[in-house]
Formats: structure tokens, C-alpha cells, sequence
């Protein structure tokens, strides 16, 4: 197919992604290199990173060879995670970065996100256009490239910034078969834990789940945890760039997590604002609200809740994905901090005792096809259709409407051919009631 059939454009929400051959094809990364190039400008240093699905090495070959006929000084990283590209970048004083990923994408997808000199995802527009319409550039000086191990260099950084374990635990660590794989295992034995390792091999096509971490496809890594009897787990996507906990007892929620981070950093910090997005529920409001603090949602996207954390200094970020904006260690999302802030201080088969005071709320999520064509239009037949119904409606990233027993998300996926129904309430029968209105909703829509 090709980037210029594509009638919505190159880039998603969080860089550029599809399957290798359809429309990552070679030649789609030589224009997507050029383009970026002109826009960081020549004789610039980028650092490269790459994840562990097997087109990373051949995607690499292409981008860095046109970055460098394009004047630039390119550093490759080696197979990194995508924080820890994002932790480089700013850390060793890069202008820019690009990560070789499709994140939790299947293994057949790949793709690049582009970070700035501070780790934050670039303006993608100026880079698009350029895409589509290639400047004309004169000659230039070839940069040079050279490597260096980017995965151990984070790693030996990270120990000295992370907090100590509050105890010892047994835990199950399932990478994904993602970058981490070699380097996390080794890091956390050193911080003192017995780790049990599950997707633990650096390549994604030998993960036995589907590589975007859920309570759903965590299933065997579960079913482990309890034949070992390990009292808890952290588990990945394909880029390493979104963590999940497990406790004891099984999956712990991203609400769970949310919140009990979102105290920690709460208390470490003496208050202030967290940014969340428009999935973001009352669970994790009501630990903000009770650790004297306020919550304010945003646009999906760990690269809008970034800029919001950093343009009104809020001290943390989060998305009910596993996503994590810390910004003691940067204004990107980040894993393996968070990972060892939780175990640095609470207890993990405490946490369901400990967010106790938080009365029942139930949710869930559906997702119905939809082709990137057809999202705008189903979009907007939903959000008609959904501000007709009374209650309190925001529309800043697809259309949620909230009442007081309970609120209806539905947004167009950023990253996957679907559209997404979030529902949030306080009863099962309300909570099933709003996802068959917001399904019935999108049906029709899809007509």
C-alpha cells in the first residue's frame, strides 16, 4: 500500500507504525528519514534506538544510512527500550532520538517515534509535510555513526537514582520478549529480589501472549505467578515503554496502580496537580483527592499528558495503559523508575487493603473495528449522538459524557484500527448498561 494511499496521513497519535511491507516499506522509511532530517537539520547528533521484532535490524540499516547521507551524526543505541532511548537522548546530550518500534502493536508492525533534545516526542506536522512534500536540499556533508550499549548504560544509571527495595519479594518479570529482557532480570536480583523470568527472550515473535499488557492476555503469566507462589509481578508491552503490576492475588488494575502511585508521588513530593486523560476514572480521582491533591484529564496519549505535566508543573502523569510520566526522571514515560518507586514504598499484597477506602467502581472497555478511514466520520455520529443524551459532556478527545452514578467514553484509537468504549460506574447493571448504550451508539455510526 504505501504511506501516500493513506488517507488520514502518515502519522498516528505517537509517531508512525503499520505492518512491514505494507506500509512500512523501504522506501517510506528513506522519505520519512530525509524529511526528518531536514526538519533537526544537518550536522545534528541522534542517537537510534531499536526494539527486538525481527525487521528492527533491516528498518535500522535504511534509517540510519539516510540520516547519515543527510548530514547527520547518528549514535546507535542497540535494542533499547523506549524510555530508555527518551533517558539517553536527554542524558547524553542528543538533539534528538528515533525509536525502531510499533510498541504494543503485533509483531508484524513496526515503526519510528521521534523524541526532542529533552526526550519529549518532536512536532510530528513539519515532518509529515516533508514526508509528502520532500524539500529541496542542496549538498551536504555525510555524518558518521558509531554505537554503544545503550540498554547497559541506562541500567547502570538507573541504580543510582531508584528507590531501595521496601523488602524483599519473589516476583515474576515478563518483558514481553521486549528490550528489557537481558537487563531488568539482572537489576532487580541486584536490588535484592528472587525474580522468576516469563518473556524474558529478546524476541517479540517468541512472546506466548499478545504483547499489549492486560488482565486478559496475562492469563499464563498469572497462572505462574501462582505455581511459584510469587508475591507479586511486573509485566510489559512489546517496547517496554507501559508496566502492569501483579500482586498475589493476580492482576492488580491499572486504577489500582494509578492511584497508589499517584500517592507515592503524592508524598514524596508534598502535593500537586497529576495529569490524567479522559480514561482516567473516579478510583484514581479519589486517591488524588484524599492525598490532598487534584487530578486534571487531558487527550489519550502519553505524549499529550507529557506536555501537560511539563507546561503546568504538575508532579506526575499517568494513562490507563500502564504509561507513567515521572518527572524527577524526565517528561516521558517511563517504567522501571515507577516499577521501583511502587516496590520502594508499599507493600504490593497490601495495595488492595491500603485503597480500601475507595467505595466499589466498576469498569471496562470495549473496542469495535474501524478502519482509520472511516474514524472521523464515526466520530463524529457518535459524539451527535451521545451529546443528545443528558449529562455532563467534554469533548476534547473524542466525547465522555458523565453522570453522577457513572460517565460513557467513546474516542477513535490513536494507534489501532478501532474505536475504544471506556465505561466507568458505581453498579455492575449501571456499568453494563453504559457500554450497550455506547456500543449500540457506535453500531449505528458504523452503518
Amino acid at each position: 500500500m504505501g504511506a501516500a494511499a493513506l488517507p488520514g496521513g502518515l502519522f498516528g497519535s505517537c509517531g508512525v507504525r503499520g505492518v512491514v511491507g505494507d506500509l512500512i516499506t523501504d522506501d517510506v522509511v528513506l522519505r520519512l528519514a530525509a524529511s526528518f532530517a531536514h526538519y533537526i537539520g544537518s550536522g545534528r547528533r541522534v542517537c537510534v534506538g531499536r526494539d527486538t521484532r525481527r525487521s528492527g535490524p533491516s528498518l535500522e540499516a535504511l534509517l540510519v544510512g539516510e540520516l547519515v547521507r543527510h548530514g547527520l551524526q547518528v549514535t546507535k543505541l542497540g535494542v533499547v527500550a523506549t524510555p530508555t532511548l527518551y533517558y539517553l537522548t536527554r542524558e547524553l546530550g542528543f538533539d534528538a532520538g528515533v525509536m525502531i518500534t510499533a510498541s504494543h502493536n503485533p509483531p508484524e508492525y513496526n515503526g519510528f517515534k521521534f523524541c526532542n533534545a529533552e526526550g519529549m516526542s518532536v512536532d510530528q506536522a513539519p515532518i509529515e509535510r516533508g514526508f509528502f512534500s520532500p524539500p529541496d536540499v542542496g549538498c551536504v556533508n555525510p555524518g558518521m555513526v558509531d554505537s554503544l550499549s545503550g540498554a547497559e548504560l541506562f541500567f547502570d544509571k538507573l541504580s543510582s537514582i531508584c528507590s531501595p527495595p521496601l523488602s524483599r519479594k519473589k516476583l515474576v518479570v515478563d518483558c514481553a520478549c521486549g528490550p528489557n529482557s537481558l537487563y531488568l532480570p539482572g537489576f532487580l536480583r541486584n536490588e535484592g529480589h528472587d525474580v522468576i523470568t516469563c518473556n524474558c527472550e529478546p524476541d517479540v515473535e517468541k512472546c506466548d501472549r499478545v504483547v499489549e499488557p492486560m488482565e486478559s492476555t496475562l492469563t499464563k503469566t498469572v497462572n505462574l505467578l501462582k505455581q511459584v507462589q510469587a508475591d507479586g509481578g511486573v509485566c510489559f508491552d512489546g517496547d517496554n515503554d507501559r508496566v502492569v503490576f501483579l500482586d498475589n492475588k493476580g492482576f492488580l488494575g491499572f486504577q489500582r496502580a494509578n492511584a497508589i502511585i499517584a500517592m507515592i508521588v503524592l508524598e514524596q513530593t508534598g502535593g500537586g496537580e497529576v495529569i490524567g486523560s479522559v480514561e482516567t476514572g473516579r478510583y484514581v480521582e479519589e486517591a488524588v483527592k484524599r492525598a490532598g491533591s487534584t487530578l486534571r484529564r487531558t487527550i489519550v496519549g502519553d505524549i499529550h499528558i507529557a506536555r501537560e505535566v511539563k507546561e503546568r508543573g504538575a508532579v506526575l502523569g499517568l494513562e490507563e495503559c500502564g504509561h507513567y510520566i515521572v518527572p524527577s526522571i524526565g517528561h516521558f514515560s517511563s517504567t522501571v523508575y515507577p516499577a521501583t518507586l511502587l516496590l520502594g514504598n508499599r507493600d504490593i499484597n497490601q495495595i488492595r487493603d491500603e485503597l480500601s477506602f475507595i467505595p466499589p467502581i466498576y469498569s471496562a472497555e470495549r473496542r469495535v473495528d474501524c478502519g482509520d478511514d472511516r474514524k472521523q466520520v464515526v466520530g463524529e455520529g457518535v459524539t451527535r449522538r451521545i451529546l443528545s443524551l443528558d449529562g455532563r459532556a467534554t469533548t476534547i478527545d473524542g466525547v465522555r459524557m458523565e453522570w453522577d452514578d457513572g460517565w460513557l467514553l467513546v474516542r477513535p484509537s490513536g494507534t489501532s484500527p478501532y474505536m475504544k468504549i471506556n465505561a466507568e460506574a458505581f453498579s455492575r447493571d449501571r456499568l453494563d448498561e453504559l457500554l450497550a448504550t455506547g456500543l449500540g451508539i457506535v453500531q449505528e455510526a458504523l452503518r
